[in-house]
Parts: C-alpha cells; sequence; structure tokens
C-alpha cells in the first residue's frame, strides 16, 4: 500500500516538474554534435531576437560554413537559420546584405 502510493506521488511530481518547464522555456533543437540552439516561432521575435539568435548560431558551431546537403542530420536547423536571416533581412535590415551581418557579428559577440 505505502509503496503504491509512493509511486503515485511521484508519477504526480513528474508530472509537474515537465509541465512547469515546459510552460516556460523555448522550443530548442539539438544538432548532430550536441549543440543545444533555440528554435523559436520566427513571427514570434522581434528584431533584436532574431538578430541574437542568427548571432547564436554563427558562434555556435553547429556546422561549417559550407551548406548542408539535403540528407544531412542538421539540415532542419540549416533550413531554419535560412529562414531566419531571410526575415531579418527583410523585416530588419533592408538593403543590407549576408557580409554585413557577418561583420557585424563579431562586435555583438563581444559584449
Amino acid at each position: 500500500m505505502i509503496a503504491g502510493m509512493r509511486a503515485i506521488i511521484l508519477v504526480a511530481a513528474c508530472a509537474v516538474c515537465v509541465s512547469g518547464a515546459s510552460a516556460t522555456e523555448k522550443p530548442t533543437v539539438v544538432s548532430s554534435t550536441g549543440i543545444v540552439l533555440a528554435m523559436p516561432k520566427i513571427d514570434d521575435l522581434d528584431c533584436s531576437e532574431r538578430s541574437d539568435i542568427l548571432n547564436e548560431y554563427l558562434v555556435s558551431g553547429y556546422r561549417e560554413s559550407a551548406p548542408l546537403g539535403p540528407g544531412h542530420p542538421d539540415r532542419i536547423i540549416f533550413e531554419y537559420e535560412n529562414r531566419l536571416s531571410q526575415a531579418y533581412f527583410m523585416e530588419c535590415a533592408p538593403g543590407k546584405t549576408a557580409r554585413d551581418l557577418q561583420t557585424m557579428a563579431p562586435a555583438a559577440m563581444s559584449n
């Protein structure tokens, strides 16, 4: 009887922990090399958040500088990064190029 009650209490406690964590954390993804990256819905991000996430991806080292092929395990991250970049440049930095972001990134990393 006591063992059964302990099991019920443990299950209830675990359910509370899981639901509390998922309600407060942003969606993430883990790269094939074990790097955890934020992957929130792009439309929910303001320009500053988009820039921060792009810089996070840039410094993370989750991939080499070359594009990833269709069968690569990190392809979904690469495609998200491309969509985020497009949204950033179209809505937050009209007229800027990818080269501009590369020259801006080291300054952002030093803060």
